[in-house]
This record gives C-alpha cells, sequence and structure tokens, in this order.
C-alpha cells in the first residue's frame, strides 16, 4: 500500500510540474477553477490508468501521454495548435532525456561506489531522481523565456533552479542508502515533504518576483494618478484664464479701437504682443484634445524642460479615443522616462522626437533620442549602465511584458549615437 502511495506522491509531484511550465509558456483561457482542476485531474486519472493498467510497452505510454496532454492544453489554453503541440513535445521529450540522465548518471556514479539499495528501492529511487532532473529542464527553460523578456538572471535564479533539487536528490539518496527496505511511514513520509520542498520553494520564488513587479506597477500607477491631478490644475487655470478673458473681450476691443482712432501704433502693438505672448506660454509639446495622451506627455515635456530637454511630438490621436489607460501609461511613461534620461547627459541636440499614432483599435509609439557613450547590448537586450541595477533597467523589461501581454511588437535600432523604440501594440484603442 504505501509503495502505491508512493507512486501517487510521484505522478503528482510530475502534475504539478507540467502545469508550472505550461501557465508559463502559455496563455490560459478565461475559465473556471473547477475547469481547470477536473482537466487536470482528468489527465492525471487517464494517463496513470492507462500507463499502469493498460499500456505494454514505452511507446504506447509515450502515445497515452502526447495524446491526453495535447488534449488538455487545448482545453485550458488559447495558444495556436502548433505552440501546443510543441509544448506538448518538449514535456515528452524532456521526460525521456531526464530518464536517460538519470539511470546512466547513476550508472556512473555507482560504478565505484559503496552504495548499497535494492533493487526496488532504487527503481523508485531513479524515478524520483529523474522527476527532479526534468524539474531542472522546466526551470530553465522558464527562465531562458523570462531572459527574451528581458528579465536578468541573478545569483538566486541558480541558487532555486539547481540547490533545491540538487540537494533533495542527495537527501533521498542517503535515505535509501541503506541496508535494510523503505517500509517506514516516516520513510515515505520524508520522500513526500522532500517533493514538496521543490514545489513549494519555487511557488515562493516566484511570488517574490511577482510582488516585486506588482510593486513597480504600483509605483507607476501612483505617478499616473499625479498626472491627472495635475491636468486637470492645468485645465483648470486655463478655463478660467479664457473666461477672464472672454469676459475682458469687450473692454479689450474698446482699447484697441481708441488706439486704433489716436493712430497710437506703438500701444497697439503692444497690446497684442501682451494677447500673443499668454496664447503662446500656454502651447504644450501635445494638445489633441485626448486628455489621456496630453497629460501624460505635457507632464514629461515639463520634466524635461528642467534638464533643457525639448520634446516634439508628432501625435495623430482622435480626441475622443479611449484605452487601457494602465497599460498605456505605464508604457509610454517608461519610453519618454528612458529618453529623457538618455538625453540628460547629452551636450547639443537634447531633442526627443516622439510620434503617435492611432489605427482603428490599435496604438503606435515611436520615441527617438540621441545618446552619450556606449549601449551594452547581451543578445536582445540592453542592459543598464548605471550602477545600482537592481534599481534601474525595469524600463525595457515593462514595455516588452505589456507588447507581449497585447500580441504587438517592438522594434528597438541603435545607429549613429540615436536610439530608437518602436512599439506596436493591437486592441489597446475603444
Amino acid at each position: 500500500m504505501l509503495w502505491k502511495i508512493l507512486i501517487v506522491i510521484i505522478e503528482f509531484f510530475a502534475l504539478v510540474m507540467q502545469r508550472i511550465f505550461t501557465q508559463k509558456v502559455l496563455h490560459r483561457r478565461d475559465t473556471r477553477w473547477d475547469i481547470e482542476v477536473l482537466a487536470w485531474g482528468g489527465f492525471f486519472a487517464l494517463s496513470n490508468y492507462m500507463t499502469y493498467f493498460v499500456s505494454k510497452t514505452a511507446w504506447e505510454n509515450t502515445i497515452v501521454f502526447l495524446t491526453l496532454f495535447y488534449l488538455t492544453l487545448r482545453i485550458l489554453y488559447t495558444d495556436s495548435r502548433r505552440t501546443i503541440a510543441a509544448v506538448t513535445a518538449f514535456m515528452a521529450i524532456g521526460g525521456v532525456l531526464s530518464e536517460f540522465l538519470t539511470y546512466y548518471g547513476w550508472i556512473l556514479v555507482t560504478h565505484k561506489s559503496s552504495f548499497h539499495i535494492d533493487s526496488m528501492n532504487q527503481n523508485y529511487l531513479l524515478t524520483i531522481i529523474s522527476r527532479l532532473v526534468l524539474f531542472v529542464f522546466i526551470k530553465l527553460l522558464i527562465l531562458l523565456i523570462l531572459e527574451r523578456r528581458d528579465i536578468e538572471w541573478n545569483i538566486q535564479d541558480w541558487i532555486e533552479i539547481f540547490m533545491i533539487p540538487g540537494g533533495s536528490i542527495f537527501i533521498l539518496i542517503a535515505l535509501f542508502n541503506r541496508q535494510y527496505s523503505l517500509n517506514s511511514v516516516l520513510d515515505f513520509i520524508a520522500v513526500g515533504m522532500v517533493m514538496l520542498v521543490n514545489i513549494f520553494t519555487y511557488y515562493l520564488y516566484d511570488q517574490v518576483r511577482m510582488r516585486t513587479e506588482e510593486k513597480t506597477r504600483e509605483a507607476m500607477l501612483q505617478e499616473q494618478s499625479r498626472y491627472y491631478v495635475r491636468q486637470y490644475e492645468e485645465n483648470r487655470g486655463v478655463w478660467q484664464e479664457l473666461s477672464e478673458f472672454r469676459h475682458n473681450l469687450k473692454e479689450r476691443y474698446l482699447i484697441e479701437q481708441m488706439y486704433l482712432e489716436q493712430e497710437n501704433y506703438q500701444e497697439l502693438k503692444l497690446c497684442y504682443q501682451n494677447v500673443l505672448e499668454k496664447l503662446q506660454g500656454r502651447q504644450k509639446a501635445a494638445n489633441t484634445g485626448n486628455f489621456y495622451f496630453d497629460s501624460l506627455i505635457n507632464y514629461k515635456a515639463e520634466i524635461a524642460a528642467r534638464d533643457g530637454i525639448s520634446i516634439e511630438a508628432a501625435l495623430a490621436i482622435p480626441s475622443d479615443t479611449k484605452i487601457h489607460t494602465e497599460d498605456m501609461y505605464i508604457c509610454l511613461g517608461n519610453l519618454l522616462d528612458n529618453a529623457i534620461e538618455a538625453v540628460k547627459s547629452v551636450p547639443d541636440d537634447k531633442v526627443i522626437h516622439l510620434q503617435i499614432r492611432v489605427d482603428g483599435k490599435n496604438l503606435y509609439i515611436e520615441v527617438s533620442n540621441p545618446y552619450e557613450g556606449i549601449r551594452v547590448r547581451s543578445g536582445r537586450k540592453y542592459l543598464t549602465t548605471k550602477q545600482e541595477k537592481k534599481q534601474h533597467g525595469f524600463g525595457l523589461k515593462i514595455i516588452r511584458s505589456i507588447v507581449e501581454n497585447y500580441h504587438g511588437e517592438m522594434d528597438i535600432s541603435d545607429e549613429a549615437q540615436r536610439f530608437t523604440i518602436k512599439v506596436l501594440l493591437f486592441d489597446i484603442c475603444t
């Protein structure tokens, strides 16, 4: 009975690994949690029943796994058939490769060692180790995917990948490397706890990473709120000035008429100059009439102006365009923040060129700016050149994440000391 429980623990551990991987690489359907439980539970029950009671060869087991796993992913995720087939194939190949490495690695390690494990215990031990090796493969692939999203690796990632599964393997070997068979209830509980530790440490580490990103997003949303308040105050001031202007319009015309009758052109010229100065003083980088874009761009333009930087904007935005404001503010705000930070060190040509177009539900943003020094690039990533790397360099990572959420496109060019980012977001406008 205890051996059957151990088999269930091992297979459940494999199921959790499979779900972890698919949740990270695929796009989940908007389904209730009970549907997901039923789908994964059905896969778990059917695949194990077929494997242990129906299939007679490894090839049959592989066909059963590929079929049931593919159908489960089709139920739960919205990705294309090709993508789901690729994920299914990876999981099958990863399982075979982990068992291959575990078996021959065990032969290599125990060839001239003093390990004494009976055949039944050895079979279960190798099965557990192969699952842990597969877990390492999965976490490595997830990190490679995160790297494509401009999320940098650090020492904690390597510890989470190798030390926890590696330490678990040594613990299990020590537990199984005894003269008597593994038959105590405490032994089976220990094996189960080792498997659970691997799962929980992964989820805890993943939660820490997600909370860090959420705090960054919350800080940006607080800044967004300041944009709204500032734009409201500025608009209120403009309306007050316009009201005063209209209220005094009759008196101003009378004064101008008097100057004309007196042929006092000098005073008339001064009167016109005074009006023009007030109007020019209200000119902004963005004046599309769209509150969402104007508030953000004008706010960033004012910040840039403190360092002698100007923003030249070419905007084709209908005034009634409505958008998913949070993602737009975060994306456009980061693009302008990065550009302003880069132009600060430029001695001349302190100009940021901004182009925004709205085409139906799609949004196109292009930001181009000069920079000083050398941009450090690693593959597809541009690395921050600041000393406090943990506090900076989030901009491009967050932008790329938003682009992926909207199935958009992002292009970065770096030529002749000019940095240009083009972003296309689909179905963000309404």
